[in-house]
Protein backbone atom coordinates (compact mmCIF):
# COMPACT_ATOMS: atom_id res chain seq x y z
CA UNK A 1 0.00 0.00 0.00
CA UNK A 2 1.38 3.34 -0.95
CA UNK A 3 1.10 6.33 1.38
CA UNK A 4 0.11 9.60 -0.05
CA UNK A 5 2.06 12.49 1.39
CA UNK A 6 0.90 16.02 0.92
CA UNK A 7 3.29 18.92 1.26
CA UNK A 8 2.31 22.50 1.75
CA UNK A 9 4.13 25.13 -0.25
CA UNK A 10 7.11 26.68 1.53
CA UNK A 11 6.26 30.13 2.86
CA UNK A 12 9.57 31.04 4.45
CA UNK A 13 10.69 30.80 8.07
CA UNK A 14 7.90 30.68 10.60
CA UNK A 15 7.92 33.33 13.26
CA UNK A 16 5.91 33.41 16.41
CA UNK A 17 5.18 36.67 18.12
CA UNK A 18 4.57 36.48 21.82
CA UNK A 19 3.00 39.53 23.37
CA UNK A 20 4.47 40.70 26.65
CA UNK A 21 1.92 40.92 29.43
CA UNK A 22 0.37 44.35 29.70
CA UNK A 23 1.34 45.99 32.98
CA UNK A 24 -1.26 47.82 35.00
CA UNK A 25 -1.09 51.63 35.12
CA UNK A 26 -0.37 51.36 38.85
CA UNK A 27 2.44 48.80 38.61
CA UNK A 28 4.82 51.47 39.94
CA UNK A 29 4.36 54.24 42.49
CA UNK A 30 4.37 56.96 39.81
CA UNK A 31 1.21 55.46 38.28
CA UNK A 32 -0.65 55.06 41.58
CA UNK A 33 -4.44 55.11 41.29
CA UNK A 34 -6.43 57.37 43.63
CA UNK A 35 -8.71 55.58 46.08
CA UNK A 36 -11.84 56.80 47.80
CA UNK A 37 -13.85 55.19 50.58
CA UNK A 38 -15.22 51.77 49.68
CA UNK A 39 -13.97 48.69 47.83
CA UNK A 40 -11.63 48.53 44.82
CA UNK A 41 -10.90 45.30 42.92
CA UNK A 42 -7.26 44.53 42.12
CA UNK A 43 -5.22 41.77 40.49
CA UNK A 44 -1.46 41.45 40.99
CA UNK A 45 -1.13 38.46 38.62
CA UNK A 46 0.71 40.47 35.94
CA UNK A 47 2.31 43.02 38.28
CA UNK A 48 6.05 43.35 38.80
CA UNK A 49 7.99 43.70 42.04
CA UNK A 50 8.87 47.32 42.83
CA UNK A 51 12.41 48.31 43.75
CA UNK A 52 11.28 49.41 47.23
CA UNK A 53 11.97 46.39 49.50
CA UNK A 54 9.18 44.94 51.65
CA UNK A 55 9.91 45.17 55.42
CA UNK A 56 7.26 42.51 56.05
CA UNK A 57 5.76 39.61 54.05
CA UNK A 58 9.01 37.62 53.68
CA UNK A 59 10.38 39.29 50.54
CA UNK A 60 6.95 40.50 49.47
CA UNK A 61 5.69 39.99 45.97
CA UNK A 62 4.62 41.76 42.82
CA UNK A 63 2.71 44.87 43.82
CA UNK A 64 0.25 47.54 42.75
CA UNK A 65 0.16 51.13 44.01
CA UNK A 66 -2.69 53.38 45.15
CA UNK A 67 -3.01 56.81 46.79
CA UNK A 68 -5.49 58.09 49.33
CA UNK A 69 -5.90 61.79 50.15
CA UNK A 70 -7.36 62.35 53.62
CA UNK A 71 -10.52 64.49 53.41
CA UNK A 72 -10.62 64.80 57.22
CA UNK A 73 -8.68 63.73 60.32
CA UNK A 74 -10.51 60.42 60.72
CA UNK A 75 -8.52 57.25 61.26
CA UNK A 76 -8.32 55.29 57.96
CA UNK A 77 -8.14 51.52 57.49
CA UNK A 78 -6.89 49.85 54.30
CA UNK A 79 -7.58 46.13 54.16
CA UNK A 80 -7.78 43.08 51.89
CA UNK A 81 -9.83 41.08 54.41
CA UNK A 82 -12.96 40.55 52.29
CA UNK A 83 -13.01 39.16 48.77
CA UNK A 84 -9.32 38.21 48.63
CA UNK A 85 -8.25 34.58 48.44
CA UNK A 86 -4.45 34.74 48.44
CA UNK A 87 -1.88 35.68 51.10
CA UNK A 88 -1.65 39.47 50.82
CA UNK A 89 0.64 42.15 52.22
CA UNK A 90 0.00 45.90 52.55
CA UNK A 91 2.36 48.79 53.14
CA UNK A 92 1.50 52.47 53.62
CA UNK A 93 3.85 55.39 52.99
CA UNK A 94 3.72 59.15 53.01
CA UNK A 95 6.02 61.50 51.11
CA UNK A 96 6.33 61.31 47.33
CA UNK A 97 7.21 58.52 44.92
CA UNK A 98 10.78 59.79 44.72
CA UNK A 99 11.07 60.02 48.52
CA UNK A 100 8.70 57.54 50.16
CA UNK A 101 8.57 57.42 53.94
CA UNK A 102 7.39 53.98 55.15
CA UNK A 103 4.75 54.22 57.89
CA UNK A 104 3.50 50.67 58.47
CA UNK A 105 3.58 47.25 56.81
CA UNK A 106 1.26 44.31 57.51
CA UNK A 107 1.00 40.66 56.57
CA UNK A 108 -1.73 38.43 58.02
CA UNK A 109 -3.97 40.70 60.06
CA UNK A 110 -7.18 38.88 59.09
CA UNK A 111 -6.13 35.27 58.46
CA UNK A 112 -3.82 35.44 55.41
CA UNK A 113 -5.06 38.87 54.37
CA UNK A 114 -3.84 42.25 55.60
CA UNK A 115 -5.12 45.38 57.33
CA UNK A 116 -3.45 48.69 58.18
CA UNK A 117 -4.74 51.68 60.11
CA UNK A 118 -3.28 55.19 59.83
CA UNK A 119 -4.36 58.60 61.09
CA UNK A 120 -3.63 61.70 59.03
CA UNK A 121 -1.97 64.61 60.80
CA UNK A 122 -3.64 67.14 58.48
CA UNK A 123 -6.52 67.30 56.03
CA UNK A 124 -5.08 66.63 52.57
CA UNK A 125 -2.35 64.23 53.73
CA UNK A 126 -1.54 61.82 50.90
CA UNK A 127 -0.85 58.17 51.66
CA UNK A 128 0.68 55.72 49.17
CA UNK A 129 -0.65 52.18 49.56
CA UNK A 130 1.22 49.19 48.15
CA UNK A 131 -0.70 45.91 47.72
CA UNK A 132 1.28 42.72 47.18
CA UNK A 133 1.62 39.18 48.43
CA UNK A 134 3.57 37.12 50.92
CA UNK A 135 6.78 35.59 49.52
CA UNK A 136 5.93 36.36 45.89
CA UNK A 137 2.23 35.37 46.04
CA UNK A 138 -0.07 37.01 43.48
CA UNK A 139 -3.78 37.00 42.84
CA UNK A 140 -7.00 38.96 42.72
CA UNK A 141 -8.76 40.63 45.59
CA UNK A 142 -10.47 43.64 47.03
CA UNK A 143 -8.83 46.61 48.74
CA UNK A 144 -11.29 48.31 51.09
CA UNK A 145 -10.86 51.82 52.49
CA UNK A 146 -12.83 52.76 55.62
CA UNK A 147 -12.55 55.81 57.85
CA UNK A 148 -13.58 56.14 61.46
CA UNK A 149 -14.44 59.42 63.18
CA UNK A 150 -12.36 60.26 66.24
CA UNK A 151 -13.55 58.69 69.48
CA UNK A 152 -15.33 61.14 71.76
CA UNK A 153 -13.81 59.59 74.87
CA UNK A 154 -10.20 59.14 73.74
CA UNK A 155 -8.75 61.13 76.63
CA UNK A 156 -9.28 61.54 80.37
CA UNK A 157 -10.78 64.98 79.77
CA UNK A 158 -13.54 63.49 77.57
CA UNK A 159 -14.28 60.39 79.68
CA UNK A 160 -17.81 58.95 79.57
CA UNK A 161 -19.56 58.49 82.92
CA UNK A 162 -20.54 54.93 83.80
CA UNK A 163 -23.61 53.92 85.78
CA UNK A 164 -23.29 51.20 88.38
CA UNK A 165 -24.89 47.96 87.15
CA UNK A 166 -25.56 49.20 83.60
CA UNK A 167 -23.58 47.35 80.91
CA UNK A 168 -21.61 49.67 78.63
CA UNK A 169 -20.36 48.48 75.24
CA UNK A 170 -16.97 49.74 74.10
CA UNK A 171 -14.58 49.45 71.19
CA UNK A 172 -11.06 50.83 71.36
CA UNK A 173 -10.39 50.55 67.61
CA UNK A 174 -8.80 53.80 66.49
CA UNK A 175 -8.07 54.92 70.05
CA UNK A 176 -4.81 56.65 70.83
CA UNK A 177 -2.46 55.92 73.71
CA UNK A 178 -3.04 58.31 76.59
CA UNK A 179 -0.58 59.55 79.17
CA UNK A 180 0.46 58.43 81.71
CA UNK A 181 1.92 55.13 80.51
CA UNK A 182 0.24 51.90 81.59
CA UNK A 183 1.98 50.33 84.61
CA UNK A 184 0.80 46.89 83.42
CA UNK A 185 -0.20 45.17 80.18
CA UNK A 186 3.25 45.16 78.64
Amino acid sequence: MKQLLRFLPYAGPASVLLAAPTLAQNDECTGAIALSLGATAFDTSTATLSATPWPCAFNGGPDLWYTYTAPNLNSVTFDTCAGTTYDTALEVFDGTCGALNPLVCNDDSCFLQSSINVTPSAVGDVFYIRVGGYNGATGAGTLTVTDFPPLTNDSCATAIALTNGVPTAFDNFGAGTSAPAWPCGL
